[in-house]
Protein backbone atom coordinates (compact mmCIF):
# COMPACT_ATOMS: atom_id res chain seq x y z
CA UNK A 1 0.00 0.00 0.00
CA UNK A 2 1.12 3.57 -0.49
CA UNK A 3 1.52 6.18 2.24
CA UNK A 4 -1.99 7.58 1.67
CA UNK A 5 -3.65 4.21 2.27
CA UNK A 6 -1.49 3.67 5.35
CA UNK A 7 -2.44 7.11 6.73
CA UNK A 8 -6.14 6.45 6.14
CA UNK A 9 -5.80 3.10 7.90
CA UNK A 10 -3.89 4.78 10.74
CA UNK A 11 -6.66 7.33 11.23
CA UNK A 12 -9.34 4.65 11.04
CA UNK A 13 -7.71 2.21 13.45
CA UNK A 14 -6.72 5.07 15.76
CA UNK A 15 -10.31 6.30 15.82
CA UNK A 16 -11.73 2.85 16.54
CA UNK A 17 -9.12 2.05 19.18
CA UNK A 18 -9.40 5.43 20.90
CA UNK A 19 -13.19 5.41 21.05
CA UNK A 20 -13.08 1.87 22.43
CA UNK A 21 -10.28 2.31 24.97
CA UNK A 22 -11.30 5.79 26.11
CA UNK A 23 -15.02 4.96 26.14
CA UNK A 24 -15.43 5.86 29.79
CA UNK A 25 -13.43 9.05 29.38
CA UNK A 26 -15.26 10.13 26.26
CA UNK A 27 -18.74 9.03 27.30
CA UNK A 28 -21.34 9.72 24.63
CA UNK A 29 -20.40 11.95 21.72
CA UNK A 30 -22.80 14.63 22.97
CA UNK A 31 -20.89 14.81 26.27
CA UNK A 32 -17.42 15.25 24.73
CA UNK A 33 -15.39 18.18 25.99
CA UNK A 34 -12.13 19.77 24.91
CA UNK A 35 -10.09 17.12 26.72
CA UNK A 36 -11.85 14.36 24.76
CA UNK A 37 -10.96 15.99 21.44
CA UNK A 38 -7.37 16.65 22.54
CA UNK A 39 -6.93 13.03 23.61
CA UNK A 40 -8.43 11.77 20.36
CA UNK A 41 -6.19 14.14 18.39
CA UNK A 42 -3.09 12.89 20.21
CA UNK A 43 -4.03 9.26 19.57
CA UNK A 44 -4.62 10.05 15.90
CA UNK A 45 -1.29 11.87 15.57
CA UNK A 46 0.43 8.80 17.02
CA UNK A 47 -1.53 6.40 14.83
CA UNK A 48 -0.68 8.35 11.66
CA UNK A 49 3.02 8.34 12.51
CA UNK A 50 2.83 4.67 13.55
CA UNK A 51 1.11 3.76 10.29
CA UNK A 52 4.08 5.11 8.34
CA UNK A 53 6.85 3.93 10.68
CA UNK A 54 7.42 0.38 9.34
CA UNK A 55 8.37 1.85 5.95
CA UNK A 56 11.43 3.49 7.51
CA UNK A 57 13.13 0.54 5.80
CA UNK A 58 12.44 2.06 2.36
CA UNK A 59 14.48 5.20 1.51
CA UNK A 60 11.84 6.43 -0.98
CA UNK A 61 8.95 6.07 1.46
CA UNK A 62 7.31 9.15 2.96
CA UNK A 63 9.05 8.65 6.32
CA UNK A 64 12.26 7.43 4.65
CA UNK A 65 12.60 10.75 2.83
CA UNK A 66 12.16 12.63 6.14
CA UNK A 67 14.86 10.54 7.85
CA UNK A 68 17.16 9.54 4.96
CA UNK A 69 20.20 8.48 7.00
CA UNK A 70 18.17 6.24 9.32
CA UNK A 71 16.21 4.85 6.38
CA UNK A 72 19.29 3.94 4.37
CA UNK A 73 20.89 2.18 7.36
CA UNK A 74 17.72 0.22 8.18
CA UNK A 75 17.28 -0.69 4.50
CA UNK A 76 20.88 -1.86 4.18
CA UNK A 77 20.62 -4.02 7.31
CA UNK A 78 17.10 -5.44 6.87
CA UNK A 79 15.88 -4.62 3.34
CA UNK A 80 12.35 -3.47 2.50
CA UNK A 81 9.52 -5.36 4.16
CA UNK A 82 12.03 -7.10 6.36
CA UNK A 83 12.39 -6.84 10.12
CA UNK A 84 10.35 -3.64 10.48
CA UNK A 85 7.36 -5.54 9.09
CA UNK A 86 7.30 -8.23 11.80
CA UNK A 87 5.53 -8.87 15.08
CA UNK A 88 8.94 -8.86 16.74
CA UNK A 89 9.48 -5.25 15.61
CA UNK A 90 5.99 -4.37 16.89
CA UNK A 91 6.82 -6.00 20.22
CA UNK A 92 10.11 -4.07 20.45
CA UNK A 93 8.22 -0.84 19.76
CA UNK A 94 5.75 -1.62 22.55
CA UNK A 95 8.59 -2.51 24.92
CA UNK A 96 10.53 0.65 24.07
CA UNK A 97 7.48 2.86 24.56
CA UNK A 98 6.75 1.14 27.87
CA UNK A 99 10.32 1.67 29.07
CA UNK A 100 10.20 5.32 27.98
CA UNK A 101 7.00 5.83 29.96
CA UNK A 102 9.06 5.45 33.13
CA UNK A 103 11.22 8.48 32.32
CA UNK A 104 8.55 10.76 30.88
CA UNK A 105 7.95 13.73 33.19
CA UNK A 106 4.61 13.58 35.04
CA UNK A 107 3.40 16.77 33.40
CA UNK A 108 3.33 15.24 29.93
CA UNK A 109 2.28 11.67 30.79
CA UNK A 110 -1.29 12.55 29.85
CA UNK A 111 -0.04 13.35 26.35
CA UNK A 112 2.61 10.64 26.06
CA UNK A 113 0.37 7.68 26.82
CA UNK A 114 -2.30 8.42 24.17
CA UNK A 115 0.46 9.20 21.64
CA UNK A 116 2.28 5.93 22.42
CA UNK A 117 -1.03 4.05 22.20
CA UNK A 118 -1.61 5.63 18.78
CA UNK A 119 1.89 4.65 17.60
CA UNK A 120 1.25 1.02 18.54
CA UNK A 121 -2.17 0.91 16.87
CA UNK A 122 -0.91 2.68 13.75
CA UNK A 123 2.06 0.32 13.45
CA UNK A 124 -0.30 -2.65 13.68
CA UNK A 125 -2.54 -1.15 10.98
CA UNK A 126 0.47 -0.89 8.67
CA UNK A 127 1.30 -4.55 9.18
CA UNK A 128 -2.32 -5.53 8.54
CA UNK A 129 -2.51 -3.53 5.31
CA UNK A 130 0.76 -4.96 4.02
CA UNK A 131 -0.52 -8.47 4.75
CA UNK A 132 -3.38 -7.70 2.36
CA UNK A 133 -0.97 -7.20 -0.56
CA UNK A 134 0.30 -9.73 -3.09
CA UNK A 135 3.80 -9.60 -1.55
CA UNK A 136 2.67 -10.07 2.05
CA UNK A 137 5.09 -9.62 4.94
CA UNK A 138 7.34 -11.92 7.02
CA UNK A 139 5.13 -11.35 10.07
CA UNK A 140 6.58 -14.20 12.15
CA UNK A 141 10.25 -13.64 11.25
CA UNK A 142 12.72 -14.97 12.50
CA UNK A 143 10.67 -18.08 13.31
CA UNK A 144 8.95 -18.34 9.93
CA UNK A 145 10.43 -16.40 7.02
CA UNK A 146 7.67 -17.11 4.50
CA UNK A 147 5.57 -14.00 3.82
CA UNK A 148 2.04 -14.04 5.18
CA UNK A 149 -0.69 -12.63 2.96
CA UNK A 150 -4.38 -12.43 3.70
CA UNK A 151 -5.48 -11.12 0.30
CA UNK A 152 -3.98 -10.17 -3.05
CA UNK A 153 -4.45 -6.41 -3.33
CA UNK A 154 -1.86 -4.63 -5.45
CA UNK A 155 -0.06 -1.56 -4.17
CA UNK A 156 -0.95 1.47 -6.26
CA UNK A 157 -3.86 -0.17 -8.04
CA UNK A 158 -6.03 -1.14 -5.04
CA UNK A 159 -5.10 1.53 -2.50
CA UNK A 160 -8.37 3.41 -2.97
CA UNK A 161 -10.44 0.25 -2.51
CA UNK A 162 -8.60 -0.63 0.71
CA UNK A 163 -8.94 2.96 1.98
CA UNK A 164 -12.68 2.95 1.29
CA UNK A 165 -13.05 -0.39 3.05
CA UNK A 166 -11.24 1.01 6.10
CA UNK A 167 -13.40 4.13 6.16
CA UNK A 168 -16.53 2.00 5.76
CA UNK A 169 -15.52 -0.31 8.60
CA UNK A 170 -14.74 2.66 10.83
CA UNK A 171 -18.03 4.35 10.02
CA UNK A 172 -19.92 1.13 10.71
CA UNK A 173 -18.14 0.69 14.03
CA UNK A 174 -18.86 4.26 15.10
CA UNK A 175 -22.49 4.02 14.00
CA UNK A 176 -23.07 0.75 15.87
CA UNK A 177 -21.15 1.43 19.08
CA UNK A 178 -21.33 5.17 19.76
Amino acid sequence: MNHRAHRVAGVCTGTIAATYVYQETFGTVSSWNVDSFVTLGIVLAGSILGSLLPDIDHPNSRIGRKLPVVSRVVNKVFGHRGFTHTLLAQLLLVLSLFMLSGVVPRGITGYYLPFAFGLIVGYASHLLLDMLTVSGIPLLYPFITRPIRLARFKTGRDDLIVSLLMVGLTGSYLFLYL
